[in-house]
């Protein structure tokens, strides 16, 4: 024999009148707090404000900016052996610091060193020939 239909469920309100308040209340509080923004963003008139509207950027750049250099992500392939080295390396600092350095601040120090030595060294040939082939001639 089919059963009837269920029962509907009634809701009850569980926490009570005060979460919810009416819409003049919130209209209020609203009126009110625009008023005090816009109260706080037109100073006192006085002799001493300047003429130039609040409106108005300066062109003028802070000289407290830090310059900081900015993490890139990029892929790049590299040899197994390379990989193999450098967790070979990890392991090392891990050992000597108690903390695993991530594969990434690895290469990082590593393409640090080489553009270091790579502009030393390119400093130091800078107008001499290298290959002796290719000396300018005279």
């Amino acid at each position: 024999m089919p059963r009837g239909k269920r029962t509907p469920i009634e809701y009850k309100t569980q926490f009570g009148d005060g979460i919810f308040r009416t819409r003049e209340i919130v209209d209020a509080e609203r009126a009110e707090v625009e008023e005090t923004e816009t109260a706080d963003l037109v100073p006192p008139i006085s002799e001493s404000t300047s003429t130039v509207p609040l409106s108005v950027r300066s062109t003028e750049r802070p000289n407290d900016r830090i310059r900081v250099r900015q993490q890139v992500r990029h892929s790049f392939d590299i040899w197994h052996d390379q990989l193999q080295e450098l967790a070979q390396i990890q392991v090392q600092m891990f050992g000597q610091t108690g903390r695993k350095p991530k594969v990434g601040e690895l290469v990082r120090e590593a393409l640090d060193a080489y553009i270091g030595a790579r502009k030393r060294t390119v400093e130091r040939t800078n107008g001499r020939a290298r290959d002796p082939e290719r000396a300018p001639t005279e």
